[in-house]
């Protein structure tokens, strides 16, 4: 069998026997950090996903701050209406709920006797002499009642919004409230201030028909009972 130019056999084909370079050695340690830095740029892209979430989660959960002054209370549900008084003043009808017990404020008087020191017009030396004064005093007392009390204030002393939180002029408060309707009443003062009392919590609780109502609790004047 001849040879060919390379010294190797005639028919065969040549054949690059070279060897790719072997890679280095490395250390366990060392294949064992490659190994994690791996892992770790993998899990990466994951973790910034799951605290882009949360801190999502946690803005939407912390964007409402209820009111720490609550200026609607279901308590304080009412029947209102605007209508002419005895004295053909417009004023504000309200009958609220009945308290169970009412504290009623009596003034009363009674006599003390007291002492004090004066001169004898006869002998001009000091003597003792008693004498009697009216002192006035209050009394509370609790009373209890089954019947709603209804006040009057004058309009001008009050304010009224929608259940959409829109003020109502004079002239659109006496037409809406011609007839009674339902409302929530307010009686500080602070809120009289806001252009919409009601935080928005409490306004999707409310009706189309229900009202709002803030009035001067200085200016309403209880209605009796036997009266119109």
């Amino acid at each position: 069998m001849g040879c060919n130019g390379a010294g190797e056999p005639a028919g065969f084909e040549v054949v690059n026997r070279s060897r790719p370079p072997a890679e280095p050695y490395r250390s366990p340690t060392q294949l064992l950090t490659k190994t994690s830095t791996m892992k770790r740029i993998v899990f990466l892209p994951t973790l910034l996903t799951l605290c882009l979430l949360v801190c999502t989660s946690a803005a939407q959960e912390g964007s409402w701050k209820p009111p720490r002054m609550s200026s609607l209370s279901f308590d304080n549900a009412a029947i209102v209406k605007i209508y002419r008084d005895i004295s053909g003043d417009d004023v504000l009808g309200v009958i609220r709920h009945p308290s169970p017990i009412r504290n009623i404020i009596v003034s009363k008087s009674r006599m003390e006797t007291r002492t004090r020191e004066v001169d004898d017009p006869t002998s001009g030396e000091k003597r003792t002499e008693s004498y009697t004064v009216s002192v006035p005093y209050t009394e509370v007392l609790e009373q209890s009642t089954d019947i709603a009390p209804r006040l009057e204030i004058p309009v001008e002393h009050t304010r009224i919004w929608t259940s959409r939180g829109e003020l109502l002029n004079p002239q659109d408060a006496k037409s809406l409230l011609s007839s009674p309707k339902r409302c929530f009443y307010l009686t500080r003062d602070v809120f009289a201030k806001r252009k919409d009392p009601v935080d928005p919590f409490y306004k999707k609780m409310l009706g189309e028909n229900v009202v709002i109502v803030w009035y001067n609790p200085r200016e309403s004047r209880e209605i009796p009972v036997n009266s119109r």
